[in-house]
């Protein structure tokens, strides 16, 4: 049996659309690894389980590169469960349709010795007008960071955020709208929420996230879902650029009809920066083998709406093409240290 080798490299690389005089693009972080982040790791799919005492963050461009090389190797690959990294990798099927095709672009290089797979990805976000960077930091566990965001005083908050559901200031979700067409920024601050998985964090929130029509017809509970003048909105500024080598499943081995695949690399970069002008995020994976998403309580007084991210939150960015409640997110994370944010 001759050995190959299959490489894939899977990119996502940020690329501005924008003339700088048109809009401040959105600030890339400086390259870091994961060396620097003693508080935050890489999660290789929404199914894996999360580490609690970190921020867990999930970019779909690793589990894309595991279907590439399923794809290239054609036959079915067989993971035995007691690998439990990588048989969730071989099953995971939340990443599917999650990036957008007129976005991804791939280039595939075969020879006698192996196959070579590269495919890019690149999105900026930007909110439909930049919001207010705050003079003042923000309190998040008991340290002070940047922010930014804005009030209902502003007509900004009405043009740029969505309130998708408000029981109170520590459990609520709000949508950022963006310029780029089918895209979306989500915010859930649900700090009671003590779930295993991201993905079992996107069933919750993103089923909370239906609105619920005879509440909004409601004169007395239609407020919540409304930005009033008395509202704030507040955003912890994150920077980062996490590199992760998945160390668990290196070494393993799959088994393809005829042939028997052992992971030779496994390692993923995710970078993301969240400003007053909206998002970028820029990933890359790199696998080779070698041959061998609660009811409101029933209080119906209004009352200012503090939307303040100074708790453990999560964070979505999502592609919908009409049917959003079943869609799952291209990035998510789980962020409930300040590491990847700016201390003051």
């Amino acid at each position: 049996m001759y050995k190959r080798l299959l490489f894939l490299s899977l990119s996502l690389v940020f690329i501005a659309c924008k003339k700088q005089e048109e809009r401040k693009m959105v600030r890339m972080p400086t390259e870091l690894t994961t060396k620097e982040y003693k508080q935050s790791t890489l999660v290789m799919t929404l199914d894996h389980p999360l580490d609690s005492s970190k921020n867990n963050i999930y970019c779909a461009t690793f589990p894309y590169a595991w279907a590439e090389i399923k794809k290239l190797v054609k036959d079915p690959i067989q993971v035995n469960a007691s690998a439990k990294d990588l048989y969730l990798l071989n099953t995971s099927k939340a990443f599917e349709r999650t990036l957008p095709d007129s976005s991804l672009y791939t280039e595939t290089v075969i020879d006698e010795n192996h196959i070579k797979v590269n495919a890019k990805f690149y999105k900026s976000l930007h909110f439909l007008a930049p919001l207010t960077i705050f003079e003042k930091p923000m309190p998040f566990q008991n340290k002070k960071v940047a922010c930014f965001g804005a009030d209902g005083k502003n007509h900004t908050m009405f043009d740029v955020c969505n309130i998708l559901y408000y029981n109170n200031d520590n459990d609520f979700g709000i949508s950022m709208s963006v310029l780029e067409e089918g895209h979306e920024i989500l915010l859930f601050k649900c700090p009671q929420l003590k779930l295993k998985t991201l993905n079992e964090y996107c069933d919750t929130l993103l089923r909370k996230s239906i609105k619920n029509e005879a509440d909004i017809n409601n004169r007395e509970m239609s407020w919540r879902y409304l930005i009033k003048k008395e509202d704030s909105l507040k955003i912890p500024m994150v920077d980062f650029s996490l590199m992760n080598t998945f160390k668990s499943i290196i070494g393993k081995s799959v088994v393809a009809v005829d042939k028997t695949l052992k992971i030779d690399t496994a390692r993923q970069l995710v970078a993301l920066s969240l400003n007053e002008n909206g998002a970028t995020l820029t990933s890359s994976a790199e696998i080779v083998t070698i041959d061998a998403a609660i009811r409101p309580n029933s209080n119906y007084r209004p009352k200012p709406k503090k939307l303040f991210f100074d708790g453990p939150f999560i964070i979505m960015f999502r592609k919908w093409d009409g049917h959003k409640s079943e869609l799952r997110p291209y990035f998510a994370a789980y962020i409930q240290n300040t590491e990847l944010m700016h201390e003051k």
